[in-house]
This record gives structure tokens, C-alpha cells and sequence, in this order.
């Protein structure tokens, strides 16, 4: 057994992805991220990607979101804006094609 530091900045809130090939948290600056990662023989990670604000869901006191068995879409619950009694509920989507095209852009 052993510790690797992931994160430059630190995170909470940890979840390895379904098929456990990738690590998901809440980084420092409040944004969801995701690190690939191999547990084969050895352990290695790749360089952590943002994959959206985080910050308008509430995970300040546990980890209360979960990620889709296909690895495509989160689960979270979103924070009431001020003055509202009523819980609301959000599915994030088509994540994955989002973090493609700006991981493309980056590559230009």
C-alpha cells in the first residue's frame, strides 16, 4: 500500500469512477476534476482535467454526488439560491463532450 499526491492544490470529496480508471474530486478552487489513473502493477496518474464549477452544488459536508456507471454524467444536489425552501435537483450531461472540445482548443 502506498500515498501519491494527486492534486498540486488539494481536494475533497474524492470518487473513483465505476470502472476505476479515473479519480473525480472537488478541487481547491471549488471545480469538479478528474485524474486517470492505472492500479495495474503499479500505481500512476495522469495530470488532473477540470471538468466544471462545482461551486453552485453543495458538497461542502460530504460527498453527496456521484458520477453515472458510464462515466458520461454526474448526480449532484444543488445549492437552494438564498431564500428558497425548496430543494432543487440537477443532472449535469454531456460533460465528456465539453472537456473534449476544450482539451482540443488547448492543443492548438
Amino acid at each position: 500500500m502506498g500515498q501519491w499526491q494527486i492534486s498540486s492544490n488539494g481536494g475533497t470529496h474524492p470518487l473513483w469512477s465505476r470502472d476505476g480508471r479515473e479519480l473525480f474530486f472537488i478541487a481547491a478552487d471549488g471545480n469538479m476534476t478528474a485524474v486517470p489513473v492505472h492500479v495495474g502493477g503499479a500505481f500512476s496518474h495522469g495530470r488532473p482535467s477540470t471538468l466544471f464549477a462545482a461551486r453552485k452544488y453543495y458538497v461542502k459536508v460530504a460527498r453527496n454526488y456521484d458520477v453515472t456507471p458510464d462515466g458520461k454524467g454526474f448526480i449532484m444536489v444543488a445549492s437552494n439560491p438564498a431564500g428558497s425552501s425548496r430543494p432543487s435537483f440537477t443532472v449535469v450531461t454531456n460533460w465528456f463532450d465539453e472537456v473534449q472540445a476544450k482539451m482540443g482548443e488547448a492543443h492548438r
